[in-house]
């Protein structure tokens, strides 16, 4: 770990795990399990829900999935959806991105949330987010232009 950073590990519930990797003035750098949520659901129309069960939550834009979370997961991983020449591009970069678990290998990755920049997650679950908005009819891509 990189000096000036400490880790800490907090249990909120008796099954999820949140961690974070902050610098001494407390600035998340790394993103955990509630910070990943916080940007999903910061996304314009996004929602949220648990078709696969308690310890998965899935992210959607008009009812289609652009990622998930395994709660009970450790490392902490987020499943995305890129494109398969993006995901070949991460996979052949890092070795903490591999093909989802129970997804369309193809399709979608596996991010270990910790071992990446808040910065690099935050980018990756974007073009997650705009592959599937590109996907909509073109009455409801109008919506979520930028």
């Amino acid at each position: 770990m990189p000096p000036g950073l400490f880790y800490c590990t907090t249990i909120l519930t008796g099954r999820r795990l949140m961690s974070k990797f902050a610098d001494t003035n407390n600035k998340i750098i790394k993103m955990g399990i509630d910070e990943v949520r916080d940007l999903c659901m910061g996304m314009t129309g996004v929602t949220e829900d648990m078709p696969y069960g308690p310890d998965v939550v899935t992210f959607r834009i008009e009812g289609k999935i652009f990622a998930m979370i395994g709660l009970e997961r450790l490392p902490a991983t987020i499943a995305v959806k890129l494109t398969p020449e993006r995901n070949d591009e991460l996979r052949e970069q890092y070795d903490t991105v591999t093909p989802a678990y129970h997804c369309n290998k193809r399709h979608w990755s596996d991010i270990e949330i910790e071992s990446h920049s808040g910065k690099d997650v935050a980018k990756w679950i974007r073009e997650a987010y705009d592959l599937v908005i590109s996907g909509l009819p073109k009455s409801l891509r109008m919506k979520y232009e930028r």
